[in-house]
């Protein structure tokens, strides 16, 4: 991989696509498995609809904290590559995996609340029900989700993303494979024209088995492309290093604290929608589908300039670092306004594609409009999360995404959807607003401080 500072932005933004489009192809790819649930579970009945929606938002709200955690390496481990240290970046790959199996722990306990705390949000016993059972699939494949995440973020800095690619390939044919077996047993046979076989259908349960089993599959083939990685010999590469494990631990629970505000603060509208009733649960669960595609792409982006900020922050160039990560944002800028023009202008069929039942379609299509509004304010949080990250920065987007979310995004949901009646809609309109906000403050902070030496973390 090319680590050398472009000569114009122009150059750096073809370098910046040759990283970039395999992340977004893993990050796309994790949404293609989301929406492989949703064409399965859309054919259920609308709370559990509506259990796919809230309990996959709350899950990922409590798993977007470990996350964010374990993603302190990526910093640590791309700034060591820039600097021609890769024995420290292999280090921090372990320093990692040790953060992912410690808070599984927890993250599982605190999964297994999630339906007791939507249930006093005032979500329907019957949609609540359904959530437990979704959740309960899910919890078998959460140590390997979050270990997974170590080994990307590793082999992300080292600008190995070829096993990061085949691992999410595998990834979604085990997934699809097993959501049809699972989600609607024999029926999936009879379609197919096969006979059945006595296999059950586990609904939302069957959804949760499918990604846990996948989870851990995935993980097997990330571990087969580090084994795969030539890296000088250490033999203390996979001990305990204390001063490495709190500089991780220092950059990822801000981060961790980023993702878990941003995902509960759409877990949050989630729970709102199913306040309002079942269908306008589901229809959240479609229209959300859709803007998460979106958001993984730019996620996608996010990860290569956060790569590419940390390989020239290790060497020392803050010019390069800030010409990467603005070129990141203005890539971002022009994906997310083009996916604006498709959700206004193909609302209607984007609907129909997730699910069979015309109510919860027709009640997505306005929601797929607004979302073509904040397009470009989710791209740019995605992205200038991912510079500021490179950059050795991850308290900056956690204040960020607290402003925006929880003092801009989720009261003015509240107000807009109970106050003046907008329902749906209105639940929108406030995210809109609250991440339009987050975004000018992100932006603004790594304006500002790439106009500065960046020093190394």
């Amino acid at each position: 991989m090319d680590r050398d500072a472009p000569a114009t932005a122009g150059e750096e933004a073809r370098r910046l696509a040759k990283l970039a489009l395999p992340l977004v192809a893993v990050h796309a790819g994790s949404q293609v498995a989301a929406f492989v649930d949703m064409v399965f579970v859309g054919r259920l009945p609308a709370t559990q609809i509506a259990a796919y929606g809230i309990g996959s938002g709350a899950l990922f709200a409590v798993v977007a904290f470990g996350m964010g955690c374990v993603f302190g390496i990526e910093a640590l481990a791309s700034q060591a590559v820039g600097a021609g240290e890769r024995v420290l970046a292999r280090r921090s790959l372990w320093q990692g995996v040790r953060i992912a199996l410690v808070l599984s722990v927890p993250i599982m306990a605190a999964i297994l609340l999630i339906p007791r705390l939507v249930a006093l949000a005032g979500v329907e016993s019957a949609t609540v029900a359904e959530i437990g059972r979704y959740l309960l699939g899910r919890l078998p494949g959460i140590p390997a989700f979050l270990v997974a995440t170590a080994c990307r973020a590793y082999l992300q800095a080292e600008g190995a993303t070829r096993p990061i690619v085949f691992s999410m390939l595998v990834f979604n044919a085990v997934n699809l494979a097993l959501d049809a077996m699972l989600i609607h047993g024999d029926r999936t046979l009879l379609a197919l024209g096969l006979a059945p076989i006595g296999l059950p259908a586990l609904g939302v349960l069957g959804c949760g088995l499918a990604s846990a089993v996948s989870a851990t599959v995935g993980l097997t083939v990330l571990a087969l492309g580090i084994r795969g990685l030539e890296c000088p010999p250490d033999a203390d590469r996979r001990k305990l290093h204390p001063e490495l494990m709190r500089s991780a631990l220092r950059l990822g629970i801000p981060f961790g604290g980023q993702g878990a505000a941003d995902a509960g603060g759409f877990a949050m509208l989630a729970t709102m929608a199913g306040r309002i009733g079942a269908e306008a649960a589901a229809a959240y669960s479609v229209a959300i589908s859709w803007g998460a595609l979106t958001y993984t792409i730019s996620y996608g982006i996010g990860s290569a300039t956060s790569v590419r900020v940390g390989w020239f922050v290790g060497r020392g160039d803050t010019p390069s670092a800030r010409r990467a990560g603005l070129v990141g944002l203005a890539c971002g800028a022009v994906f997310m306004a083009c996916a604006g023009i498709v959700f206004f202008t193909a609302g209607g069929p984007l609907a129909r594609l997730l699910t069979d039942k015309a109510a919860v379609a027709a009640a997505a299509v306005p929601l797929l409009a607004i979302a073509a509004l904040f397009q470009i304010s989710d791209g740019t949080n995605a992205i200038a999360t991912g510079a500021l990250r490179g950059a050795g920065d991850t308290r900056s987007p956690f204040l960020a995404m607290l402003i925006g979310v929880y003092g801009v995004a989720v009261p003015a949901a509240w107000y807009f959807a109970f106050r003046t009646g907008l329902g749906g809609e209105g639940l929108w309109w406030g995210a809109t607003i609250g991440l339009s906000a987050a975004a000018i403050i992100l932006f603004t902070r790594f304006w500002l401080l790439s106009r500065r030496h960046i020093e190394r973390v």
